[in-house]
């Protein structure tokens, strides 16, 4: 049964089957938000575009004007790691006005913009008052403290991923942001690894070329994701456990403490079902198709686990300060299904 209100915040992809008019149309009761970057600006992933800049510029203006005519809010990311030389200068600031301006002038200037730089987030601001100016997820904010340093510039924040299972926290930074005048919002279906150690340069990169990395995997038998080590390997599989990632099925033991979910709905080849998961609130199937990863040498049966997953404390406060008590392993074991494919071994080339 669909959710009654709007919460989601769906991320756009020009290569989505069938388009991603079709693919919102049928949750528009539950999405709230589309984020998007525009093509020529860096962002958080690097997009490759299936068209001309110029057709794939009309595809997406018609779009988000489909999304503003339906109530969807428009979410423009400034959100990439790396802007090189220029992340300090008079020419980023020129280009975030000029993206402004022409969605301005399309009748679709955005009620929020999204970003990890100080400095574009302060030009804003000044510049464009009224608009919601977010902290990105990328920013891996950890404490109110750090939201506290930089509220005179924004407005919304989202929660680092890292500490988000755990309720209690949650409610903590809740309580801050609405005693400041603050929105909180999550990413609920990541599948990066909790506390990853190479975060920050995966971040870094994926502005620039991953595509270039992903072809170099095969010649140098080596995943450039850490994330990619572990989800080929059945050994490592309980660590997907211990990711940052919500059931669909356990939205609403969350859903009280912020104003926007985000979907990773961008650069994964199964959008639709992730949608469809998180708009029903239901999944049978492979957990890891709705987390972003598609690996063919085990799943993980997201209606097998158990129904007091949330609430034994198992996906809060066990899978953020593990002690290896072997609660995750006994799960594992219900839900986990290996497939027949041998799993590759990786070795460096040198």
């Amino acid at each position: 049964m669909l959710v009654p209100f709007r919460k989601y915040a769906v991320g756009y992809d020009w290569k989505i089957q069938g388009g991603f008019t079709a693919m919102v149309a049928p949750f528009l009761t539950t999405v709230k938000e589309v984020f998007f970057s525009w093509p020529g600006m860096v962002s958080g992933r690097y997009v490759q575009l299936p068209k001309s800049a110029e057709e794939s510029i009309e595809q997406l203006v018609s779009d988000l004007a489909w999304c503003r005519k339906n109530g969807i809010e428009l979410d423009l990311l400034f959100n990439a790691n790396c802007y090189g030389e220029e992340a300090y200068t008079e020419t980023l600031r020129t280009q975030v006005y000029g993206v402004m301006a022409e969605l301005g002038r399309r009748d679709l200037f955005p009620e929020i913009v999204t970003t990890t730089s100080q400095f574009i987030a302060k030009v804003l601001k000044v510049h464009y008052p009224q608009v919601e100016i977010r902290a990105s997820v990328n920013m891996r904010l950890e404490s109110t403290k750090a939201m506290e340093f930089i509220s005179d510039i924004f407005d919304s924040f989202y929660i680092c991923r890292d500490i988000q299972r755990d309720r209690q926290v949650l409610k903590f930074f809740s309580d801050w942001c609405n005693a400041h005048g603050k929105k909180l919002c999550m990413l609920v279906n990541s599948g990066c690894l909790r506390c990853c150690p190479i975060q920050i340069w995966h971040d870094n990169y994926l502005c620039h070329n991953p595509w270039k990395a992903e072809e170099q995997e095969f010649i140098l038998h080596y995943p450039f994701r850490l994330c990619g080590r572990v989800t080929i390997d059945i050994k490592t599989a309980i660590e997907v456990l211990r990711m940052s990632w919500i059931r669909p099925e356990d939205i609403h033991y969350y859903e009280p403490y912020v104003s926007a979910m985000k979907l990773a709905t961008r650069s994964t080849p199964y959008p639709d079902k992730m949608l469809k998961a998180y708009a029903e609130g239901h999944y049978e199937g492979d957990l890891m198709t709705i987390i972003g990863h598609d690996t063919p040498y085990f799943e993980i049966r997201n209606e097998l686990f158990p129904d007091d997953w949330i609430e034994s404390g198992i996906a809060q406060n066990c899978a953020i300060n593990c002690t290896e008590c072997g609660k995750c392993d006994m799960v594992l074991k219900k839900v986990l299904r290996p497939q027949r494919i041998q799993q590759p071994k990786y070795t460096l080339v040198t």
